[in-house]
Order: C-alpha cells, then structure tokens, then sequence
C-alpha cells in the first residue's frame, strides 16, 4: 500500500523517546509501531457507568440485606415462621430479584462495551 499522506502530532520529548525505544525495540520504524498499534490493536472503549444506577442498587442491596437478617432473627426468636413473615420475605425477595435484575444488565452493557466490533 502506498504511503503517502502525513498526519502530524504534538509530543513532549518524553512521549518522543518512548516511541523511539518502542520502534527500536520492536524492529519497526515509527510510523509502522504507530499504524499497528492503531489498526491492529485499537484502544479500548472508555465505558462510563451509571454512578447514579450503581449507588441505587448497592443501597438496596443493603437495605434488603437488613430485612432478610431481621425477618431471619424473628423466625429463629420464634422458632416458627408464620403466614404475614412468609408474605413480607416474598416481597423482600422480590425486591432482590429486581434489583439483581438491574445489576446484571448493567455487567451485561460493561461486557458488550468492551467488545470489539
């Protein structure tokens, strides 16, 4: 392929000699190291996750956390479970499916974002 077009680029002398001792190491001039790394191995997708999203589900994970340890700690008080507990850790486990729900889909969007086309 002919090369015949020039992009030029600002370095400091810093990133220059890294560079260079990245060419030279590799036995390839430095617009070569450069093209390669560009084409061959592109940069990795930045993700940004959503803080907001991230913090809901942690504090329900907690929150959630604590009513399945009090309704556990009145069940063994008890000795027995009875029908409004049973009702009450059905919607607390409800809620944990809900909310493990969202977390999955948020793994899922970070893993397919670091996919390469």
């Amino acid at each position: 392929m002919k090369k015949n077009k020039r992009i030029a680029i600002r370095l400091s002398e810093e990133q220059k000699n890294k560079i260079i001792k990245l060419s030279e190491d590799d036995n390839l001039t430095m617009t070569d190291l450069i093209v390669n790394k560009i084409i061959t191995d592109p940069p990795k997708k930045i993700f940004k996750l959503p803080l907001e999203e991230i913090e809901f589900i942690n504090k329900n994970y907690s929150i959630i956390g604590d009513q399945i340890n009090l309704i556990a700690k009145q069940v063994n008080i008890a000795k027995k479970i009875d029908n409004n507990t049973l009702i009450e850790l059905n919607e607390v486990l409800k809620k944990l499916i809900i909310i493990k729900s969202k977390s999955n889909a948020i793994m899922q969007e970070v893993i397919n974002e670091g996919k390469v086309d």
